[in-house]
Parts: C-alpha cells; sequence; structure tokens
C-alpha cells in the first residue's frame, strides 16, 4: 500500500530555506507542479530537461 504525502507549499517564514532544504527533488517539483499555472511549469520543466541533458 503506497501513502501519498501530502506537501504543504513554501510560505513566507524564516523557515522556508531550511524547510526547503530537506526536501527531495520529488516533492520539490511536486510543489511546483501544484502551486504554478501548468503552461509554466512545463516551461520550466523544458528548461530542466534541457540542462540535465546537456549534463550527461
Amino acid at each position: 500500500m503506497e501513502v501519498e504525502t501530502r506537501l504543504t507549499p513554501c510560505s513566507n517564514g524564516h523557515d522556508d530555506k531550511a524547510e526547503a532544504e530537506n526536501r527531495s527533488i520529488s516533492e520539490l517539483v511536486s510543489v511546483l507542479r501544484a502551486e504554478s499555472r501548468p503552461e509554466d511549469f512545463c516551461r520550466v520543466e523544458e528548461a530542466l530537461v534541457a540542462r540535465e541533458a546537456k549534463l550527461k
């Protein structure tokens, strides 16, 4: 049985950086996907995929 972790978007509090640093990349991407407009997320996702391909 898979348990879904509900992620909350970062607020503007002082613990944001520490909270973000403790999250996995998958968790950060999930927050970004949930909190952004679909077209913005797709554009960012494409840019990250292109950068990753250049690094390989």
